[in-house]
């Protein structure tokens, strides 16, 4: 069988057609529950995952410095004319923390939003970041327009549609009214990423 593109490093065909497998069948499992059933499946989804695939790249990532700094130099990149001493950075869905925990360096204070906490141990938290868990749905630990730059990384894509405008409805509640988000999207196996930055108007817009 010819691939259309190399397999990552250290990884074999057959365990990236299993990390496809796990991965469908949670997105199937997520597609055909209802809002009440996605929040039972979120509380678990990454402990399932990373069970089932644990050459997942996100779990040797943690493990190699350089990967992480190659990961997060374009993220880095993008946000960098936003940030400033005295902002507030918010990122939804930061996986281990690392872009965020990086972030801290050049702002006020970090706040990461996720379903589960997916640290490592080996994480040094600085004094001005913290990771809120919640449901997928309510946000009620934000303060309203409390925060200056929302971040995500290839995680709108993956909402259920019945989601994605209450995500945005969050983020706006959240933002300060001057200030912006921005988000990556992988939008096709061929198509890398496209990188949006909106700013609460047009995101009220949007919503």
């Amino acid at each position: 069988m010819k691939l259309k593109r190399p397999l990552p490093p250290n990884r074999s065909l057959e365990q990236i057609r299993n990390h496809y497998l796990v991965e469908k069948a949670i997105a199937e499992r997520l597609k055909r529950a209802n809002r009440e059933e996605r929040k039972l499946i979120y509380t678990t989804m990454y402990e399932d995952l990373f069970r089932q695939v644990p050459d997942h790249e996100r779990l040797t990532q943690r493990k190699d410095e350089r990967a992480t700094l190659i990961a997060n130099k374009p993220k880095l990149e993008l946000v960098s004319p936003f940030l400033s001493k005295s902002a507030v950075f918010a990122e939804f869905a930061p996986g281990d923390c690392s872009f965020s925990i990086e972030i801290a360096k050049y702002v006020s204070f970090v706040f990461g939003i996720d379903i589960s906490d997916q640290r490592s141990n080996s994480n040094s938290v600085p004094y001005n970041f913290k990771l809120i868990i919640y449901d997928g749905y309510s946000l009620d630990q934000m303060k309203e327009a409390s925060v200056d730059l929302v971040f995500s990384d290839q995680l709108v894509e993956h909402f259920h549609s019945e989601d994605t405008r209450l995500h945005f409805e969050m983020v706006y509640r959240i933002l300060k009214k001057v200030a912006s988000t921005c988000f990556e999207l992988h939008m096709h196996f061929q198509v890398p990423m496209m990188f949006l930055s909106i700013s609460p108007m047009s995101l009220k817009a949007f919503t």
